[in-house]
């Protein structure tokens, strides 16, 4: 969540390279691999952003790569118990 830049900074760095000064590798920190923990958002608390009892992120676990064009991952959701 820290890699993204938002519209209230002024500069279009994010808040990570603000902080530390250091130019993010994505082909290297945000790999995947089977088994690895990832926190994705809730669309749903996207839609109702007024709303403070759902949950911004899920959690989940990583399995296997969806062999598609968009390099898309299955992933194991923790508290639904079922597969994205």
């Amino acid at each position: 969540m820290n890699l993204h830049s938002t519209y209230m900074l002024m500069s279009s760095n994010c808040p990570r390279v603000r902080f530390t000064g250091d130019r993010s590798d994505y082909a290297s920190e945000l790999g995947l691999a089977f088994g690895n923990y990832v926190e994705a958002y809730n669309p749903k608390a996207q839609a109702k952003s007024n709303d403070v009892f759902t949950p911004r992120t899920e959690p989940f676990i990583v399995l296997f790569p969806a062999a598609n064009t968009n390099g898309s991952w299955v992933l194991f959701n923790l508290s639904a118990k079922s597969y994205v």
